[in-house]
């Protein structure tokens, strides 16, 4: 019974595609198709999530009225920082220690990217945005001082790069991906361009010659998806499915980045792996799932 997030959805469609007696089910949570080369459409995702994030706030009459004019605001301090960084000094949100160091439009790229991973997060969005287009750039600068020292403990940067640069950065040409698109979004084509200097110079592995292709298989696969994921959209997973025979796909409304805690995803997981079956399945609870209403301020959103 294979359980795979994010890029462990690639491990395990590829186990599932050398090893199919072995396997029985397969959940994919944060689908990686395997034609898609992770890497040249990621900030084509995450400026699709941001605009979606917006779109969300003026839906809502409480963010709409806070924050009427967040996606102006948004690339008027995108274009401020751009101009030139800013130094800050903040405290150190885990130590509380004063720490100054220079925010720019990288800075803010990477705070953003981490928070719209997860609807929590994502509440705090137009809130920070607007603040800091404010000139108060403390509360997002200490969202990315977390995000970035969080990366730094939980990510091997030596085992990232050998898995990109062995099965994604040969295949980036084909994602046919410009640099013109590229600039229009908030994140631009630094993270691909620093993606292919480190792929010139780094050794690579071993590369199956079936790793990009679909997996076909007749085994019950349970796909599952947040339609405001920045990385891995819905519509990665429905790519990943052309050629599985016995498949539901499922998606949580206004969910980002892994489904695995939220709402019932649990107990439909649960009950699937037990009878390694769709029959029965109740999908009529991801209607209530829970997606943080916007942070008005700093004590939340409105009762």
């Amino acid at each position: 019974n294979l359980y795979g997030i994010s890029y462990g959805t690639r491990v395990a469609q590829h186990y599932a595609r050398q090893y199919p007696d072995a396997t029985r089910t397969v959940i994919l949570d944060g689908v990686v198709p395997p034609q898609v080369a992770l890497g040249p459409a990621i900030a084509i995702e995450a400026q699709r999530a941001l605009e979606t994030i917006f779109a969300r706030c003026a839906e809502s009459a409480s963010c709409a009225e806070r924050f009427p004019r967040i996606g102006d605001e948004f690339r008027r301090l995108k274009d401020r920082l751009t101009a030139g960084p800013v130094s800050i000094e903040v405290p150190d949100p885990v130590t509380g220690h004063e720490e100054r160091f220079s925010f720019g439009s990288a800075e803010l790229a990477g705070a953003l990217r981490i928070l719209s991973y997860h609807p929590n997060t994502v509440a705090l969005m137009p809130l920070l945005i607007h603040e800091a287009f404010g000139e108060n750039y403390r509360p997002i600068a200490a969202q990315y001082l977390m995000s970035a020292r969080s990366l730094a403990e939980s990510l091997s940067i030596g085992m990232h790069n050998a898995v990109v640069c062995t099965e994604d950065a040969p295949f980036f040409r084909r994602e046919n991906v410009s640099r013109e698109d590229l600039e229009s979004t908030y994140i631009g084509p630094l993270q691909l361009e620093a993606l292919k200097a480190i792929c010139g110079v780094w050794p690579r592995g071993v590369l199956d010659p079936n790793l990009r292709e679909p997996l076909a298989t007749d085994a019950p696969v349970l796909l599952l998806s947040g339609s405001a994921d920045p990385i891995t959209p819905p519509r990665f997973a429905e790519l990943a499915a052309i050629e599985m025979s016995n498949k539901r796909l499922l998606t949580g409304t206004h969910q980002g980045h892994g489904q695995l805690t939220r709402s019932c995803i649990p107990q439909i997981m649960a009950k699937f792996v037990d009878s390694a079956s769709f029959e029965g399945m109740d999908e009529t609870c991801l209607q209530r799932q829970f997606a943080m209403p916007f942070f008005l301020d700093f004590t939340g959103p409105a009762p």
